[in-house]
């Protein structure tokens, strides 16, 4: 079974034989245990081939490995350090009269997905294709308004927001439906509505806001012949019920230190596909090899099983802070638990 067909498997609940691993590292990381994560990639491949609209020709980039602070076509200011790592710092819409005059990127810009369709047709692993759309509504959103802006906005139900969250989902269905035109396997979508304690938004407000515009987007994947993926960190169990009725497929991380893994794997297992789960703010920096064994194999046999339902990964990138023996402990335990036998 290739990789491609292993992450169809898993995320239809059709008895994969092994649970298809996508695990993410810090830059920081990456660097600090260059040679040994080279060696771990060649043993335990990722399964995606990851691909995204890019700048256009002829665009002024911005350069977010520096201290230079930068505009990207958005025209949202972006700054990147050491301590407080990328950030946005400065939003085009702060001021609502600038609305009127501010213009959308262009989906159509020449040379926006001329790096994807290269990347596809190197693809001779035969990789799942995963195709983000990223910084979906809510995160583009308060880019461009500021976060106390964009959340009192939303919560006063200020219809200057409202105008602002159509033309994003312009955006998003556009680049969406150019995106499957690549012929890829998954759309994937960013947002983050939770904290370490639950949502953001009053539920009501979220359903109400957020809720249709995520079924229009799930429509067009599936219609468009592919899965809608969702990366949404924090506490978000209070929406897995309506992402899942809207049509999602397969959330994303799945932070243990913000949700209940158990209770989570009771009321959604089977329904829905689950994408990450091992913990970077605990158990991997801080336990024992044993405790990240226990803990992969829960996670396999809680959020899937057997039949599929669970693509291996961490709570979000691995942090430099985390032992090498315990990075090497969780391909380990992915190789002892996470392979199925069909039949």
């Amino acid at each position: 079974m290739d990789m491609r067909e292993r992450v169809y498997r898993t995320i239809c609940f059709e008895q994969p034989d092994a649970v298809p691993l996508e695990i993410q590292y810090d830059g920081a990381t990456a660097a600090k245990y260059q040679r040994s994560i080279s060696r771990l990639l060649k043993q335990h491949p990722n399964h995606f081939l990851t691909v995204r609209y890019t700048p256009p020709k002829g665009s002024v980039g911005y350069n977010t490995s520096t201290l230079v602070l930068g505009r990207d076509e958005w025209g949202v200011t972006w700054a990147d350090d050491f301590n407080m790592g990328r950030r946005v710092v400065g939003h085009p819409l702060q001021d609502w009269g600038s609305l009127d005059r501010y213009v959308f990127p262009d989906v159509d810009a020449e040379g926006r997905f001329d790096l994807a369709e290269k990347m596809i047709k190197e693809n001779h692993a035969n990789r799942f294709v995963v195709g983000l759309v990223w910084f979906t509504l809510f995160e583009r959103l308060w880019f461009l308004r500021g976060f106390t802006n964009c959340v009192s906005d939303i919560m006063r139900g200020d219809t200057r927001i409202s105008k602002l969250a159509d033309l994003v989902m312009d955006f998003d269905l556009k680049a969406t439906k150019r995106t499957l035109e690549l012929g890829i396997d998954a759309v994937f979508f960013s947002d983050d509505y939770g904290h370490q304690r639950g949502l953001m938004f009053p539920l009501k407000v979220w359903e109400n806001f957020f809720l249709p515009k995520w079924k229009q987007l799930f429509d067009t994947v599936h219609n468009g012949g592919a899965s809608a993926m969702l990366h949404s960190c924090g506490d978000v169990s209070s929406i897995i019920h309506q992402l899942i009725e809207a049509g999602l497929d397969v959330l994303n991380p799945v932070q243990p230190q913000a949700m209940k893994i158990d209770e989570i794997g009771k009321n959604y297992s089977g329904k829905i596909c689950f994408f990450g789960g091992v913990d970077v703010q605990g158990t991997l920096p801080k336990g024992t090899e044993q405790e990240v064994e226990n803990e992969v194999r829960h996670l396999i046999w809680t959020l899937g099983d057997s039949n599929g339902g669970y693509i291996g990964g961490t709570s979000h990138t691995i942090l430099p802070d985390t032992p090498l023996a315990n990075i090497r402990a969780m391909y380990r335990a992915f190789d002892k638990w996470g392979v199925f036998r069909i039949g």
